[in-house]
């Protein structure tokens, strides 16, 4: 059932707004190998029970994303610890953001490509 809304002094009186309708998504589901399941199940494990009790139990996204927000709030507290003085600066040095890989070797110079003119 459609509720609607009674309409706003800028409305036309005539006018009737209506909450959009949702539709379930079309798109279908990723299928995870066993291995996958496996580490999203131990993520969700790690989260608080207030963040694991708001999100759905199969949906990977959810659990990836909480989890990412979870750390963002970690990463937040320990920064404001170590700006009020209550942890030392040190502790800052294992959680800045670093590449999981490097791109190129860091003794390695890049290497210049020589165009050829075509005559």
């Amino acid at each position: 059932m459609v509720r609607t809304v009674k309409p706003k002094s800028a409305q036309h009186p005539n006018q009737i707004r209506h909450r959009p309708v949702l539709k379930a998504s079309t798109s279908k589901y990723q299928i995870l190998t066993k291995e996958e399941r496996d580490e999203l199940r131990r993520l969700a494990e790690c989260l608080p029970m207030v963040m694991r009790a708001n999100q759905k139990s199969d949906d990977p996204a959810s659990i990836v994303f909480n989890a990412a927000s979870y750390i963002d709030k970690l990463v937040a507290t320990i920064t404001a610890k170590v700006k009020s003085g209550s942890l030392p600066p040190e502790a800052l040095e294992n959680i800045t953001p670093r590449p999981a890989m490097p791109l190129r070797p860091l003794n390695q110079k890049t290497q210049k490509v020589k165009r050829r003119r075509r005559s």
